[in-house]
């Protein structure tokens, strides 16, 4: 969890790092095991910190990812998840209309 004291601009920044690594992430039919979840987000934190700028805001990106990877990885791995949730609720919702469907 993001510490509740941090200031705004990290806070920020941490959620828009996540968001980044959440949606780079490519669900398959398999379910994705917590260590190949941690591993991707793991490599792409890793591709953050490689990356050198000399734009500034690569630059804060890249010493927010830096400082405070545990955070980044928690959120993401977090709306990940959370994804994952929806598809499946989204998809148990239509079976079951198309199950109401058939009984009426």
């Amino acid at each position: 969890m993001i510490d509740p004291k941090l200031c705004f601009s990290a806070t920020n920044e941490i959620i828009k790092i996540a968001k980044g690594i959440a949606l780079a992430f490519v669900a398959t039919e398999e379910y994705t095991t917590e260590a190949s979840l941690h591993k991707h987000i793991s490599e792409c934190l890793a591709e953050i910190e490689i990356n050198c700028s000399s734009d500034v805001r690569a630059g804060y990106t890249q010493h927010i990812a830096t400082r405070f990877p545990v955070w980044v990885s928690d959120e993401a791995y977090k709306r990940i998840r959370l994804r994952e949730m929806k598809s499946t609720i989204s998809k148990m919702r239509t079976v079951a209309q198309s199950h109401v469907q058939n009984i009426s």
